[in-house]
C-alpha cells in the first residue's frame, strides 16, 4: 500500500487514468535479470524514467527537469506522489528509492533519443502498432523500444527496424485494439450462429482435387 503521498493540486487519478496507465504500463517489457533482460522503460515528462521491474512494479531510476513549483505550486514530486497513487489504485507498485541518475537541468537526452535526422520517420507494424520518432519536447507519451527490435505488442514477436529499434517512439495502438475488439466481436457471433459462413476455398476451380472424385456437370435438359 503507497503511503506518505503529496500529489499538491493535482486532481485525483480518475477513471480514465486507471484505463491509460493500465494499458501503457502493460506494454512495457517485464525485467528478468536471470535472462539479460532490462525491463521496459517510460519517461514522464518533467518527472523522470520509470523502468518496469516487476509484473506490477515500475521503479523510478532516474530524475529529469528542475526542482521550482509551477504557478500552481506543483512540484516534481507531487508528479512523482501522483504517479505513485495511480500505480496503488490498479495494484501496482512504485520504487522511489532506486534512482540512478538525479540532473535536474537536463530531460531525458541520452542514448535513447532518437537521431535529429530520424525525427519524424513512422513505422506501421503488421500487427497495427504504430511507432513514431519525436523528441523530447513531445507532448505524448514515449516508450523505448528494445534493442533488439522485438514489437511492444506481448502477441506480436515481428521485429521492428532501425532506427526505431532501442530509442524511444510513440506509440500510437489503437488499431490494435480495434482489431481485438472486432475479432472478439467475431468470435461471438460465430458461436450465436449469426455470422456468415466463411467462402468456400474452390482450390483455384479444381473442384475434383477439393472433394477428392471426379464429378459430372448436368446440363440444364439431362
Amino acid at each position: 500500500m503507497t503511503t506518505e503521498v503529496d500529489i499538491g493540486a493535482l486532481p485525483q487519478p480518475s477513471e480514465d487514468d486507471f484505463v491509460w496507465a493500465h494499458r501503457l504500463w502493460n506494454t512495457l517489457v517485464v525485467s528478468d535479470e536471470t535472462q539479460g533482460v532490462s525491463g521496459g522503460v517510460w519517461d514522464m515528462p518533467n518527472v523522470g524514467r520509470y523502468r518496469r521491474t516487476g509484473v506490477a512494479e515500475l521503479t523510478l531510476i532516474e530524475i529529469h527537469g528542475n526542482m521550482a513549483a509551477d504557478r500552481f505550486g506543483i512540484t516534481l514530486w507531487h508528479k512523482h506522489d501522483w504517479i505513485r497513487l495511480l500505480a496503488d489504485r490498479i495494484g501496482w507498485f512504485v520504487h522511489s528509492d532506486k534512482v540512478e541518475k538525479a540532473d535536474f537541468n537536463e530531460e531525458a537526452q541520452d542514448q535513447d533519443e532518437p537521431a535529429l535526422e530520424d525525427i519524424g520517420r513512422v513505422f506501421a507494424c503488421g500487427c497495427g502498432m504504430v511507432y513514431t520518432l519525436l523528441d523530447n519536447t513531445a507532448q505524448e507519451t514515449r516508450l523505448k523500444v528494445p534493442d533488439d527490435g522485438l514489437c511492444l505488442n506481448p502477441n506480436c514477436d515481428l521485429i521492428i527496424p532501425a532506427p526505431h529499434a532501442g530509442v524511444l517512439n510513440a506509440v500510437n495502438d489503437t488499431a490494435v485494439i480495434a482489431k481485438m475488439q472486432a475479432q472478439e466481436y467475431i468470435e461471438i457471433a460465430m458461436d450465436e450462429d449469426e455470422y456468415p459462413a466463411p467462402p468456400l476455398d474452390t482450390n483455384d476451380g479444381d473442384l475434383e482435387a477439393l472433394i477428392g472424385e471426379p464429378f459430372t456437370v448436368l446440363s440444364e435438359e439431362e
